[in-house]
């Protein structure tokens, strides 16, 4: 993950960083690696904010 793809995520309404404890989700931070959707990395590469 990089700041902008995390940033941009965010943007599209797929919030990577926000932790969410009940789900045993941490929140992401830049250099972490995370699986996402291949729609998203797309929509994340046409913007110039892929990972």
């Amino acid at each position: 993950m990089t700041s902008e793809f995390l940033e941009h995520q965010q943007r599209i309404g797929n919030d990577l960083s926000t932790p969410m404890l009940r789900y045993g989700f941490p929140g992401l931070v830049p250099g972490d690696r995370w699986c996402v959707t291949a729609v998203n990395w797309l929509r994340a590469h046409n913007d110039g904010a892929a990972a």
